[in-house]
This record gives C-alpha cells, structure tokens and sequence, in this order.
C-alpha cells in the first residue's frame, strides 16, 4: 500500500507542478517551453521518491496521527522543491523569480488537501468495518488493558481484538485474580500454533514484562515469523514514568531510546535559527550601548569591562560565560567569607546587599544589563535566549542528583526563575522550574518567557 501511495503522491505532485508551470505566463512574463517543463516535473518526481524512500514517510499509520502525516508530507514536497530548484539553477532549465515559491505553495496545499481527503475517507471507512486488521493480544496486564481501550476509543483504526491470552506466571497471580475472566491462559508457547491455524489474525500483539517473559517472548516471535503473521513487541524493558522512547538505527542497529524532555529535533533546529539570529540582532543593535558601558566601568572601578568565568551547559560541557563585570577583582576570592549571607539555599548562591558588587555594578544587576554580553555566548552555541540559567560548576552539579536534568538542554539568557523576581526562591524550587520547562519545551513558551522577562526588567528588580 505504501508503495502505490507513494508513486501517486509522486505523480500528483509532478502533474501539478507541470499544469503550473505551462499557466505560469498568466502570472508573469516569464514562457516555459513544453519540454523544459517537462523535465523540472520529472526532477520534482524523482526527487520525491528518493526523499521519501530516504526517509520512510511511507509506514504503516493505521494507528497514527494525520498531523504527522502531513508534516511529514509537507516536508518531503519542500526538500524535493529545494532539490529541483538546485537542479534548474545550476542547468539554467528556466528562470526562477518569486512565482516559483508560489508554484511549491500551490502544488503543497493541493497534495496536503487531497491527502486529508484520502486520509478521512479512509477513517470513514475503516470505522465501518472495512479494511480492518486482526489483532491477538498475548499478556494481560495494564498495558494491555490500555490497547483494548484505544482500540475501543479509536473505531477509525480499523482493528478488531480477537482474544487476550495471557502466560502463566507466579508474579502475576494477584493481578490475574481480580483481573477480567474473558482473559484467556496459554499454558505453553507453543499453543500459540494452533491459534493462529485454527483463526484469521493479522498481528500478534505482545504486552508482556520483556524482563520476567524474555525467552518465552523470542519463541513467541520465531512463531509468529514462520506463519508470516506480523508480531509487535514492548520496547521499554525498563519501565520509568515521565520517561519517552523512541526507535533509532544505530549503524545498521536497531535500538531502543529513553529520554526526558523535548526530541523535536525541527523544531530545536528553529529555536538555534531564532537564537543565532536574535542574539546576532542584539549584538549589532546594542554595539553603542556596550561601548557606552564599558567606558562607564572603567571609569567606575579597577579592573577589566567583562568578567569571564567557566560555567557548565548542555551535559555538563563546560564553557566561558561573558559579563559586564559588576563586583570588584577579588569577588570570587571572597565568595567563601560570605557563604553565611546566602538567601538561595541549597547550592545557589545570591545575596541581595552583595558587598562585593560595585556602584554601578548594583544599577546594571537591577536592570540585568549585566547578562548582555551573553548574546555572544548564544551567537557561539554555548547558550540559547531561553533554558535554564547556566550555573558554576559545584551549583551547576546541585545537591540531590534529579538537579542534573537542568543540563538536558542548553543554558539561557533567561528562564522561569528569572521572570518569576523571586531571587531568595530555594534551589529546588528553582530546579523545578528548569524541569518544568524542559518537559514543556515549545516555540510558545520561549516566546512568553522572553516577553516576561521584558515585563520583569522594568522593575528593576535584579541583584
């Protein structure tokens, strides 16, 4: 079925860019000649397939998301589009100018239009019992009690459970007590055989602890193999909450991924975009401002414009974070004296009336002018605009081990602490915050922390 889609898709994307292409001249001046049209559609064509072939948009999405879907749809046509205009380029096929985008735009929304069609036809249909699948459920546990209800919950799947069976085990004998009497037993493995000769099933689905049942699980798969019977299998033996995992191929190896956090990997590549020209922005725009305040610190007190000390980002790599310098020469050589002051317990230190900070060091911490400079941190890679704050090494480590998933993601410029003004908040409920934004990461929510932390400035609340 993916292979006929595929070329389809392929088909209806050449066929549309090609219509295009021949009414272009209705849109501008600019005439294509039959066969130079004809060649961009076949560049569009091939480069579909290698793209989606490449990357394997075309599995099975019986029980998935038509938003993926199309995303990944919608990414394929623009890499293929991206494909065919460097290839048009560089053979001076045609001329390309602004209706060229419009073109990729139509021709997108077309193919995005017709697969949402496709796609609620295809619902509409399964959930009337067409081009339904036969599931065998073996395990009877949460897990499974979970799949049924999905199925349930979701008629557009397609799917029909045939039975539960589930393996005897001593350690299940609570659960097995108070759990459904529909639930049927398969006393050995190998009784499995005769179900699959005696009825219509089209995946067998495995919900059994991988740890306690792994050798009976493989002879359930060597089974399910030599009868051609697809088999889905857990891939989280070890089972954590709050915890994904995902699939990766690993040098020709599949393996199973556990990770907290984001792992939109697109859209972590648009919030570098956004970093890399936000904080190029800033250093250009505000160059006067730091000369105007670099003059001002000379002239303050001793010592240099910018105070450089190591601190410690993603995973714990460690790099040199710039500051206007706001405390005198010696301040880190005095830190220790002054351990008693601090009013952020746990590992963080912060003391408002810091004797260490300088007259004008107090009017740019208020306003946190200070931090600018870290823009050029956010230019190199160290930083992003937002994460959570990047911290020296022994406060960085914390003092209870949860503390390190704060190094998950990249340190920032500002973060939930920050726009919160709570400066004597414990280090915990610090950390907190920092989790808290890792396991919500959204384009959205950096946007809101950066308009906060605008709002907060002006309250000139830092010390």
């Amino acid at each position: 079925m993916g292979s006929y889609l595929r070329f389809i898709d392929a088909s209806a994307i050449a066929s549309l860019s090609f219509v295009g292409l021949i009414n272009l001249d209705f849109f501008s001046e600019i005439q294509i000649s039959i066969r130079s049209t004809a060649i961009f559609a076949l560049i569009i064509f091939c480069a579909y397939l290698l793209m989606t072939f490449r990357h394997n948009i075309y599995h099975e999405r019986r029980t998935g998301k038509i938003v993926d879907e199309l995303l990944a749809l919608g990414e394929a046509i623009i890499y293929s589009f991206a494909i065919a205009l460097l290839v048009t380029v560089s053979v001076s096929l045609f001329p390309i100018n602004q209706f060229y985008f419009l073109l990729m735009g139509m021709v997108a929304s077309g193919c995005l239009g017709l697969r949402i069609l496709v796609r609620v036809g295809i619902r509409y249909m399964r959930s009337h019992g067409k081009d339904y699948r036969i599931w065998l459920l073996i395990g009877a546990n949460k897990r499974s009690d979970e799949m049924i209800k999905l199925v349930k919950q979701n008629p557009h799947f397609g799917v029909r459970i045939l039975d539960v069976y589930d393996l005897m085990n001593e350690q299940d004998q609570d659960f097995k007590a108070s759990h459904s009497p529909s639930t049927k037993t398969l006393n050995d493995v190998n009784d499995l055989k005769l179900i699959l000769a005696e009825n219509v099933v089209d995946e067998v689905i495995v919900s059994l602890p991988l740890r306690t049942y792994y050798d009976k699980i493989q002879k359930l798969m060597d089974i399910c193999h030599d009868a051609g019977i697809s088999i889905k299998v857990p891939t989280d033996p070890f089972s954590k909450l709050d915890v994904s995992s995902k699939v990766d191929d690993t040098g020709g190896v599949s393996v199973v991924t556990q990770y907290t956090g984001p792992d939109k990997i697109h859209m972590l590549a648009v919030k570098r975009v956004v970093d890399l020209i936000g904080s190029s922005l800033g250093l250009i725009f505000l160059l006067p401002v730091f000369l105007i305040i670099s003059i001002w610190i000379k002239l303050d007190s001793k010592g240099s414009v910018f105070y450089q000390s190591i601190r410690i980002g993603l995973h714990g790599r460690k790099f040199m974070i710039l500051k206007f310098r706001t405390m005198g020469v010696d301040a880190d050589k005095k830190q220790a004296e002054l351990s008693d002051l601090n009013e952020s317990g746990g590992v963080a230190f912060k003391i408002k009336n810091d004797p260490r900070v300088t007259t004008l060091g107090k009017y740019l911490r208020q306003l946190h002018i200070d931090e600018l400079p870290q823009l050029w941190n956010v230019v190199k890679g160290d930083m992003s605009l937002v994460g959570p704050r990047p911290l020296p090494d022994l406060e960085a480590a914390g003092n209870e081990w949860w503390h390190r998933r704060r190094l998950s993601m990249p340190p920032g410029l500002t973060c939930y602490w920050q726009v919160t003004g709570d400066h004597k908040m414990p280090f915990n409920e610090w950390a907190l915050l920092d989790l808290k934004y890792i396991d919500t990461w959204s384009l959205w929510v950096d946007v809101k922390i950066l308009f906060s932390t605008v709002k907060i400035l002006f309250k000139r609340q830092g010390w």
